[in-house]
């Protein structure tokens, strides 16, 4: 019986950070057109990562992915405005 109170006890949930999802969604809605928010999502995941490396909260891979697709949205507008 103590053996279970102790592993329970151990057991520590950290959360996802929010700002991290919030990336990985503007930057989803950030390359289907509204490219304005793969700006946002940029700043979003570079900000998230530096709170997750800080806190040692869960997300890191949805930041990145984020940052990384926010990237492409704003690579594409770029490209975009280039080309016309």
């Amino acid at each position: 019986m103590e053996n279970q109170e102790k592993s329970t006890a151990e057991k520590v949930e950290t959360k996802y950070n929010q700002k991290s999802i919030w990336a990985l969604g503007l930057g989803i809605v950030g390359i289907l057109g509204f490219y304005l928010l793969s700006f946002v999502a940029i700043v979003v995941g570079i900000l998230s990562i530096k709170e997750i490396n800080k806190d040692k909260s869960k997300g890191i891979g949805l930041a990145i992915a984020g940052l990384v697709i926010g990237i492409l949205g704003a690579l594409a507008n770029i490209g975009q405005h280039l080309i016309r």
